[in-house]
C-alpha cells in the first residue's frame, strides 16, 4: 500500500498563530481567558483547552470580566466596541490575511461600493467581514443568489470567504462582473488555502481514495473533501482516528491523506499511524513484523533503554574502560524504570500525539508498574555488587528521578502557581534528562573505583549531555503544537523555534571540537573522532524534517531516538577495527 501525505496539511499560519496567542495570553494573563466563539473548528482542541479552563464567550453580560481573545475568524466592529463596553480586554488574533479583507471592504464601503462577499452566509469569518461594509454588504454563494442583489447598485466590490474554493469564486465573481458596469473584484482567497487544495486535488489524482482528516464544522476542511470527492473520487472525512473505515480502505492500494487549516498535528498523525499499521499488514512477512517490532519497543520504552545501553557502551570505550555487563545494564534498567514510572505519572495529564500510548499505559499499568518496580530493584540489585558507593548514587538518582515527575504540592494548597512537581517547572525536562543519563552512565564507573576523574571524564560527560539534551528539545520541537495547547512550557516555546535552533548549534559545538580534540591530544581512545559523528545525526535530521520530507509521528520519535544506538554502534565498529 502506498500513503501520500499533503505537505499542506494541518494548522495554517493564520489558525497556528490564533492558538500561539490565545496560549501566550493564558500564560502571560490572568483568569478568566475567553475566546469569542470556538478558537478553532475542531471539537478535539476545543475540548483541550477547556480542560485548561479556556472557553468560548456565549453570554458577554452572565460571566466574570477578562481577557476575549479574537479568534482568527475576526469579528465586525461592533462587537469589539461592545465587549469593550462592557470592561472585557481584547486581545486580537484575527488572521492578517482576514484583516486585509477588512480593511478592503471598510475602505470600499466608505466609498459608496456595494460589497459583495463570495463565502458561506453566517459563516464566522464572513459576519466578521460583513460588519465592516457599513451596511452596504451582501452574502451571495450560487449563480442563483446573484438575482437576489439589491437593485440599482452602480458600483460593487467583490471579496471571497478565505477559505473558498478558487474556481468557485472564479465563476461567481465573472457572472457578476458580466451583469454590473462597474465592478472591482478582489481574490481574497489566501495562498495557504489555494495551495491546500491545489495539493489535494494533486493527489487524488494520484491515488485510489482520499482520506480528508478535520471537523465536521469546518468549513475549509468540508471544502476540501467536496472537491475530492466531485473528480469523482472515493472520499472519507473523518475527525479522529476512530472514525477510519479500515475494512473499506483495505481494498485500496494507494490512498491519499489531507486535512483542513484547523486540524492539529497530533490527529494526522494518529491517522497516519494506523494506516501504516494497514500498510503493514499489506506488506511482507519480514517488513511486517519489523514495523512492528519496532513500535512495540517504542511504546514499551524498551528502544529509549536499548539507547541507553548504547550510550553507555561508548562511554565506556571513549574512557578506556572495559564495558563489562553490569556496568552497561544498570543505566539501561535505570532509564527503562524512570521512563516507565514517569509516564505512569504522566498518563492522566491530558497531552500530546503519544495518546495511543497512553491509552496502552491505562491498559496495563500495574503491570508496568511491577515491570518498572522490577528493573529498578535489579539494577540496584547490581550496583550492590559494585560497591557501597555505586549502590547509594544509584538509589538517589532513583528517588530523584521519582520525586521529579510527582506533585510536591497538594492541589488544594495550590493558588498562585501552576508548578506542583518539578517536572513542571519551565524546560526543567530537557537538562534533568541530560544531567540524569550522563551521571549515571559515567558516574557508576568512577565510584566503581575502575577509573579516576581527569579530562577523559569531562570528554565523556558533556558528550553524553550533549546528545541527551539535544535529543530532549528534538522531541519538543515535533510535540511544539501539543505541548502548547495543553500548557507545558518547553524550551522551544519559551524561546521560539528558530532561536532553539541556534541554542542547539552553540551547544553541540563545543561538543563537537572537544571531541575531535581530546582524540587529537590523547585525552580519549580515538573513538571520539567516530562519535562526532552523533553531533551531525540530529542537524541531519533537522535537514530533512525541515524540508518538504514528511516523516510521520513514530517514525520521527525513533528517527531522533535512534541516534543514541547509532552511537553503541560507531563503539562496536570502532572496538573491532581499531
Amino acid at each position: 500500500m502506498e500513503i501520500k501525505i499533503a505537505k499542506t496539511a494541518g494548522f495554517c499560519t493564520g489558525v497556528q498563530r490564533a492558538v500561539n496567542i490565545l496560549l501566550d495570553t493564558a500564560r502571560l494573563k490572568d483568569p478568566p481567558i475567553y475566546t469569542f466563539g470556538p478558537l478553532i473548528h475542531n471539537p478535539q482542541v476545543i475540548a483541550m483547552l477547556e480542560q485548561r479552563g479556556i472557553t468560548a464567550l456565549t453570554d458577554p453580560d452572565a460571566v466574570p470580566k477578562g481577557t476575549v481573545v479574537i479568534r482568527a475568524h475576526g469579528i465586525p466592529p461592533k462587537t469589539k466596541k461592545q465587549l469593550k463596553k462592557i470592561g472585557f480586554k481584547i486581545c486580537d488574533a484575527t488572521c492578517p490575511h482576514v484583516a486585509q479583507v477588512q480593511s478592503i471592504v471598510k475602505s470600499h464601503s466608505t466609498r459608496g461600493y456595494h460589497i459583495v462577499i463570495i463565502g458561506d452566509n453566517g459563516h464566522a469569518e464572513v459576519v466578521g467581514i460583513l460588519g465592516f461594509a457599513n451596511g452596504l454588504g451582501s452574502v451571495i454563494n450560487s449563480f442563483a443568489e446573484i438575482e437576489s442583489l439589491p437593485p440599482g447598485i452602480k458600483k460593487l466590490c467583490i471579496v471571497a470567504q478565505t477559505t473558498q474554493n478558487v474556481s468557485h469564486f472564479k465563476k461567481i465573481s465573472q457572472k457578476i462582473q458580466s451583469k454590473y458596469e462597474e465592478t472591482k473584484i478582489f481574490n481574497t482567497i489566501c495562498n495557504s488555502t489555494y495551495r491546500r487544495q491545489e495539493e489535494a486535488l494533486k493527489i487524488a489524482g494520484e491515488v485510489e481514495a482520499m482520506i480528508v482528516v478535520g471537523g465536521e464544522n469546518s468549513a475549509n476542511t468540508v471544502r476540501l473533501a467536496k472537491m475530492t470527492a466531485a473528480l469523482p473520487k472515493p472520499t472519507f472525512h473523518i475527525e479522529t482516528v476512530a472514525e477510519l473505515k479500515i475494512e473499506e480502505l483495505k481494498k485500496y492500494d494507494r490512498l491519499g491523506i489531507t486535512a483542513g487549516a484547523s486540524t492539529p498535528n497530533w490527529i494526522i498523525e494518529e491517522v497516519i499511524e494506523k494506516l501504516i499499521s494497514l500498510k503493514q499488514h499489506k506488506a511482507n512477512f519480514i517488513m511486517r513484523y519489523l514495523f512492528q517490532g519496532l513500535r512495540f519497543l517504542d511504546r514499551s520504552d524498551l528502544f529509549i533503554a536499548i539507547g541507553a545501553f548504547s550510550i553507555s557502551y561508548a562511554a565506556a570505550l571513549l574512557q578506556g574502560i572495559r564495558p563489562t555487563f553490569p556496568l552497561l545494564i544498570i543505566p539501561a534498567l535505570y532509564v527503562f524504570a524512570m521512563y516507565l514510572s514517569n509516564h505512569l505519572l504522566d498518563k492522566n495529564k491530558l497531552g500530546s500525539q503519544d495518546l495511543v500510548k497512553i491509552f496502552h499505559l491505562s491498559s496495563y499499568s500495574s503491570f508496568r508498574l511491577i515491570l518498572a518496580m522490577t528493573s529498578l530493584i535489579l539494577a540496584l540489585s547490581l550496583s550492590i555488587n559494585l560497591g557501597l558507593y555505586p549502590f547509594l548514587f544509584l538509589l538517589l538518582a532513583s528517588i530523584g528521578g521519582i520525586v521529579y515527575s510527582i506533585p510536591l504540592i497538594p492541589r488544594e494548597w495550590q493558588v498562585h502557581t501552576q508548578f506542583r512537581r518539578l517536572k513542571d517547572i519551565p524546560a526543567s525536562k530537557d537538562i534533568f534528562l541530560a544531567g540524569a543519563w550522563a551521571s549515571i552512565a559515567v558516574g557508576i564507573p568512577l565510584l566503581c573505583g575502575i577509573d579516576s576523574t581527569g579530562i577523559h571524564t569531562a570528554v565523556c560527560l558533556l558528550f553524553i549531555i550533549t546528545i541527551v539534551f539535544i535529543r530532549s528539545v528534538l522531541q519538543d520541537i515535533r510535540d511544539i503544537q501539543e505541548d502548547r495547547i495543553v500548557g507545558r512550557e518547553t524550551l522551544p516555546i519559551i524561546i521560539g523555534q528558530e532561536k532553539i535552533k541556534l541554542l542547539l548549534f552553540f551547544i553541540s559545538l563545543p561538543s563537537l571540537i572537544l571531541l575531535f580534540l581530546a582524540g587529537y591530544l590523547g585525552w580519549t581512545t580515538s573513538l571520539s573522532y567516530f562519535l562526532s559523528l552523533c553531533i551531525f545525526f540530529p542537524w541531519i535530521y533537522m535537514l530533512f524534517s525541515d524540508t518538504s520530507y514528511n516523516f510521520d509521528g513514530i517514525t520521527s520519535k525513533l528517527i531522533i531516538d535512534s541516534n543514541f544506538i547509532f552511537c553503541g554502534l560507531i563503539a562496536l565498529f570502532w572496538s573491532f577495527f581499531f
